[in-house]
């Protein structure tokens, strides 16, 4: 197995990151597995070559090296997918409290301009009101006296 690939994967898992850098690196680990199988398989056969592979021991020994290796990629990818999932839920829940706190300035900036205005829109709305049920009143007693045949 690729050392640097283990150590990063190990940074990832054990440090402060991005969700970018772990989809990267997930991506490559992915790769990593594939390229791992094939070189599995390559080994395993080579490996029960005995012409190709004289010292049984060795062959064996070298065999499960590289499956050991592919094991360990795998292993590790539902580790960092897990932690990919954990970033991503991290940083959304950061974008959303930034994006409430810039909405709650401005809510709060309606509210103290709805209790500016609302004291003056009370008092027009107010007289409004009571011209319109004054209205009423004279239309529906104009009804109630009109003339036979309208």
């Amino acid at each position: 197995m690729n050392t640097t690939l283990e150590q990063r994967i190990a940074t990832v898992l054990s440090s402060d990151t991005t969700s970018d850098v772990v989809a990267i690196l997930i991506t490559e680990v992915e790769t990593a597995i594939v390229a791992a199988d094939n070189a599995a398989e390559a080994e395993r056969e080579k490996a029960l070559d005995p012409i190709a592979s004289p010292d049984a021991a060795k062959a064996h020994e070298a065999m499960q090296m590289v499956e050991f290796s592919r094991d360990r990629l795998r292993t590790a990818l539902p580790r960092l997918q897990a932690r990919l999932e954990q970033l991503q839920a991290e940083e959304y829940l950061t974008q959303w409290r930034s994006d409430y706190e810039k909405l709650k300035v401005k809510r709060d900036g309606l509210a103290e301009e709805l209790r500016t205005i609302y004291p003056e829109f009370e008092t027009k709305i107010t007289d409004l009101f009571t011209r319109i049920v004054a209205n009423d009143a004279e239309l529906s007693r104009l009804h109630q006296a009109r003339p036979a045949g309208v």
